[in-house]
């Protein structure tokens, strides 16, 4: 018999984590929320608070720190959002 993550008494917030995928940094809008990874590693997670227009830069509120940092595109940092 196959037990259930519920079985194994795993909170809900890591049964029910949401599949991420990468966009294209000129599509990000305001409040939305994202992972920050940079080669495949994850970095923070936030919320958009402001993007350019041509998606070269986006500053993130970061859930964790509680602060606000900008990060660039061509630093190959990658911004994702949960599906």
């Amino acid at each position: 018999m196959v037990s259930s993550a519920a079985s194994f008494g795993l909170p809900p917030e890591v049964r029910a984590r949401p599949r991420w995928r990468s966009v294209s940094w000129d599509t990000l809008t305001e409040g939305q929320d994202v992972r920050i990874t940079q080669g495949g590693r994850y970095i923070r997670y936030g919320t958009i608070d402001c993007a350019t227009p041509d998606g070269s830069l986006v500053w993130i509120v970061l859930k964790d720190l509680g602060e606000r940092r900008i990060f660039h595109r061509s630093d190959g940092t990658n911004v994702e959002i949960s599906e």
